[in-house]
C-alpha cells in the first residue's frame, strides 16, 4: 500500500509522542510509583519460573494474591528479547503511544474525514493525565486502554461489515485477563443496546448474541478468578477491599479546572457539545457505542468502582472521539456561511489551541512525573534493609512503601496496596496507623501493635509523614528503638517488649 500524506502525518504524531515520552522516561532509571515494582516482580517471576507470583511470601507477611497476568506475560516476553528496566520503559511507552493511531482509525470509521481524524490523533497522543500516568511506570492501564479502544474499533467494523468476530473474541479475552476495569466496556455495550432500543434503532441478532456471550464470558471468568475473594469479602470486592479510611482518597474527586487541564479543553468542550446536540437529537448507532462506554465509565466512578485517574483517562479518550462529530458539524455550517473562505484558518486555530491546552500540559505533566520519580537516595533505605537485616525480618512502612520493601529490600511488609484476600484490612491499617501516630501518652498501644505483628524495623520516610500528617514518631526513644539508618529516611530497629507482671 502506498503511503499517503495523511499516513505520514499520523506516523509523525506517533513518533513525536513516542520520542517525547522516551526522552523523559530515559532521564531516570527508577519508576515514578511503587505499583510498578509490584508489576516488575511479577515480570521477573515469569521470566524465572514461567509463572507470576500467586503465593507471595513477602506481601502482608505472606499471603495468596489474585492477578490478571496477560500484561505481565507480554512484558516478560519482551524482556526476554530486550532485557533491562529501560527496555521495559520503552515498550510501555510504545504501547501507550499507539492510542493516537487507534483513535484515528475509529474516527475515520465514524466521520470519513481524514483531517478531522488526524486532529483526533493529535489530541489522543497528548492526553495530559494519560501521559503522566504512563510515561515512567509499568502501568497496566496503558495496555488496558489500547485494548478497549481496539475492541471498539473492531466492534464498529463488526456492526457494519458483519466480520472481524474472531479478532473481537481475541481482544475480549485479552481485556478479561489484563484488567478488571475492562468490564466497563461490557456495561457500555449494554447501555448502547438500551439506548438503541429506546430510540427504536434496529439491533441485529448477531450483536445481541455477541454482547450476551461477552457478558457471560466476563461473569463466568471473573467468578472463577475471584471466587475466593468473593467468599472472603462479599460485595465489598467491588471496592477492591480498600481500607475504609483510604477509600475516599482512592477515589479522590478533583475540581473542574483540574479535570480540564488533565484532559484538555477541546475534548471537554467539543465532546460535551456533541453529547448534547448530536447524541440527544440525532440517531447514530456508532455514536451510541462511544456514548455507552462514556456513561459506564462515568457511573463507575460515581459509585466509586474505579479510581479517579483511570476514569479521567477513559472519559478523556471517549470525549476526543465524540469531539469529532462536533468538529464535522462545525465545518459543515462554516461552508454554508460567509466564513467559508476561512475554513482552513479555523482548523489551524483548533490545532494551535490543541497544542497549547493538550501538548504543552502533557509535556509539563511528564516532567512532573520524572521529577517525582524515585531516585538513588529514596531507594537507598530499602536496599540497606536487604544487606543489613535478616531474611525473616518483618518491616513496617507506609502503605505505598510495601512494594518497595518487597522489591528492593526483599523483606516481608505489614501492608501494601494489594488488598484483596486480606482479612480485617481495616484493623491492619488502623494498627499500623497507630504505630506511626501514637503519642507519648498512648505509646503502649503502638508497642503492643509492634509486638502483635512481630515488627523488626520501622521505616519513617516522607511517605509516612505525608500519609499520617506527622513530622516524627513521638514515642521513639533509645531504650526501645535503635536508629540504624539516619538520612532523609530513618529506619528504627524495634527492641521493645511488653511484659505482663
Amino acid at each position: 500500500m502506498k503511503l499517503k500524506t495523511r499516513h505520514f502525518i499520523l506516523i509523525s504524531i506517533f513518533m513525536i509522542s513516542f520520542s517525547i515520552r522516551i526522552f523523559f522516561a530515559g532521564q531516570t532509571y527508577y519508576f515514578s510509583d511503587s505499583e510498578s515494582y509490584f508489576n516488575l516482580r511479577q515480570i521477573e517471576s515469569i521470566k524465572k519460573t514461567g509463572f507470576p507470583i500467586y503465593n507471595d511470601d513477602l506481601s502482608f507477611g505472606g499471603r495468596n494474591i489474585i492477578i490478571l497476568p496477560l500484561y505481565h506475560y507480554l512484558f516478560a516476553g519482551f524482556s526476554f528479547i530486550f532485557p533491562g528496566i529501560i527496555s521495559l520503559k520503552i515498550f510501555s511507552n510504545f504501547i501507550a503511544s499507539l492510542l493516537p493511531i487507534i483513535l484515528y482509525a475509529i474516527s475515520t470509521q465514524l466521520v470519513k474525514k481524514r483531517n478531522i481524524s488526524l486532529f483526533s490523533a493529535l489530541l489522543a497522543g497528548f492526553i495530559p493525565i494519560f501521559s503522566k500516568e504512563t510515561v515512567n511506570s509499568l502501568n497496566i492501564l496503558g495496555l488496558t486502554i489500547i485494548l478497549v479502544f481496539l475492541f471498539i474499533y473492531f466492534y464498529i467494523k463488526f456492526m457494519r461489515e458483519k466480520k472481524n468476530i474472531d479478532i473481537l473474541l481475541v481482544i475480549l479475552i485479552s481485556i478479561v485477563f489484563t484488567n478488571h476495569i475492562g468490564i466497563n466496556l461490557i456495561v457500555g455495550l449494554i447501555i448502547y443496546i438500551i439506548i438503541s432500543l429506546l430510540e427504536k434503532i434496529t439491533i441485529e441478532r448477531r450483536e445481541f448474541e455477541f454482547i450476551f456471550f461477552s457478558i457471560l464470558f466476563f461473569l463466568w471468568t471473573y467468578f472463577i478468578i475471584f471466587k475466593k475473594a468473593f467468599q472472603i469479602h462479599g460485595l465489598t470486592i467491588i471496592w477492591q477491599n480498600v481500607p475504609k479510611e483510604l477509600l475516599s482518597n482512592y477515589f479522590t474527586r478533583i475540581n473542574l479546572v483540574e479535570t480540564i487541564y488533565a484532559i484538555g479543553i477541546i475534548p471537554i468542550i467539543f465532546g460535551s457539545i456533541a453529547i448534547h446536540s448530536y447524541i440527544l437529537k440525532k440517531k447514530s448507532k456508532s455514536m451510541y457505542i462511544i456514548f455507552g462506554f462514556f456513561c459506564s465509565t462515568f457511573f463507575s466512578f460515581w459509585f466509586k468502582l474505579i479510581p479517579i485517574f483511570p476514569t479521567i483517562i477513559f472519559l478523556g479518550s471517549t470525549l476526543i472521539i465524540l469531539s469529532i462529530f462536533f468538529i464535522k458539524e462545525f465545518f459543515i455550517q462554516i461552508r454554508k456561511s460567509k466564513f467559508a473562505k476561512y475554513e482552513k484558518l479555523f482548523f489551524n486555530i483548533f490545532i494551535i489551541i490543541a497544542i497549547i491546552t493538550s501538548v504543552f500540559p502533557s509535556i509539563l505533566y511528564m516532567k512532573q512525573s520524572i521529577d517525582n520519580s524515585f531516585n538513588s537516595e529514596s531507594i537507598e533505605p530499602y536496599i540497606w534493609l536487604e544487606k543489613n537485616s535478616k531474611k525473616n525480618n518483618i518491616i513496617l512502612g507506609a502503605v505505598e512503601e510495601g512494594n518497595l520493601i518487597n522489591y528492593f529490600g526483599k523483606r516481608k511488609n505489614i501492608i501494601d496496596t494489594n488488598y484483596l484476600l486480606i482479612n480485617d484490612i481495616d484493623l491492619i491499617y488502623n494498627d499500623t496507623k497507630t504505630i506511626f501516630k501514637a503519642s507519648e501518652i498512648n505509646k503502649f498501644s503502638a508497642i503492643r501493635n509492634i509486638n502483635k505483628y512481630d515488627i523488626d524495623y520501622i521505616i519513617f520516610s516522607d511517605f509516612a509523614k505525608k500519609d499520617y500528617d506527622i513530622s516524627e514518631i513521638s514515642y521513639i526513644n533509645q531504650d526501645c528503638f535503635e536508629l540504624v539508618f539516619n538520612k532523609s529516611t530513618k529506619i528504627y530497629k524495634s527492641e521493645c517488649e511488653l511484659t505482663i507482671n
